[in-house]
């Protein structure tokens, strides 16, 4: 799915049971194509996403092919993992706006 990556952050924290070192990272994003339009929501709703897959996002904000898959999660709910990240372009949100500051829409 095309999206639009905010930003990531790194997590790093021991298994409670186990000790096990867990690491990975939490990646914050939004899908232009999924509008809330409701009576106490609107626009674009914020997702986040964690991978224990290491990360090498070439730019951020940025336009992203994100591979997504379901798994089992706590209780057998579904769980939504982040396998990869494929940069497609620039999301300059400065532009934007400094585009609307000189009157031109971007």
């Amino acid at each position: 799915m095309l999206a639009i990556v905010l930003g990531y952050r790194r997590y790093s924290f021991a298994d409670d049971k186990t000790g096990e070192l867990i690491e990975g990272f939490t990646l914050d994003y939004v899908d232009p194509f999924t509008h809330h339009l409701s009576e106490d929501r609107h626009g674009l709703p914020c997702f986040s996403i964690s991978t224990r897959n290491a990360l090498a996002l070439e730019a951020v904000p940025g336009v992203y092919e994100l591979d997504i898959q379901m798994r089992p999660g706590k209780g057998n709910k579904p769980t939504m993992t982040l396998l990869s990240a494929e940069f497609r372009g620039n999301a300059d949100f400065v532009k934007i706006v400094k585009s609307c500051e000189s009157g031109k829409a971007a």
